[in-house]
């Protein structure tokens, strides 16, 4: 796979998913902005590019989302973004390895959509609960603010819960759950 096509992926998905957040609010870009990113992150050559895909990824996400960072840290906000990034890069190292350990069917890849919601969901309430910052700053759910379906949803899940059926459906796109040998 050409190198440069994940890369482009990766810069989509954070584009998309800045998008989908405010002041932009393009709430329903986020059931479509994980997809490219997934989509790369099954096709990395190793855990490492899929780590690099997801930070790509997440910079641009951060980088626009949270730029007023900027007005009150000056140079500094690059280090909040780059730990941020982390997250993102954090979740795409685990889902390739999950990859690589589940068969090449769609047994396998419906089990990794799923796992995809897991992790995500996983490494969310992490930085939002357990972590020393405690930092909820855009929680995948929260961009669908907007949305009042969703919303009226979380009271059955919470933000979490919504955060992970986003990052789910996105795994579980059709380019992504058809199967390796099928490409």
């Amino acid at each position: 796979m050409n190198n440069r096509a994940l890369y482009a992926a990766a810069l989509i998905s954070g584009a998309m998913l800045a998008a989908s957040f405010p002041p932009y609010s393009f709430w329903f870009l986020a059931w479509a902005a994980l997809a490219p990113l997934f989509w790369a992150v099954r096709r990395a050559r190793d855990t490492r590019e899929a780590a690099n895909l997801g930070a790509v990824a997440g910079l641009v996400f951060y980088g626009f989302t949270m730029r007023w960072l900027v007005q009150v840290f000056g140079v500094a906000a690059g280090a909040f973004w780059c730990v941020f990034a982390l997250q993102l890069a954090l979740i795409c190292a685990v889902l390739h390895r999950l990859r690589l350990k589940l068969t090449d069917s769609a047994a396998g890849a419906a089990m990794w959509a799923a796992g995809a919601g897991v992790v995500w969901i996983g490494v969310e309430y992490f930085r939002s609960e357990l972590w020393w910052l405690e930092c909820s700053w855009l929680a995948l759910g929260y961009s669908q603010s907007s949305s009042l379906s969703a919303m009226q949803s979380a009271s059955l899940w919470g933000v979490y819960g919504i955060s992970g059926l986003i990052a789910a459906a996105n795994a579980a796109s059709p380019r992504n759950l058809r199967s390796e040998s099928s490409r």
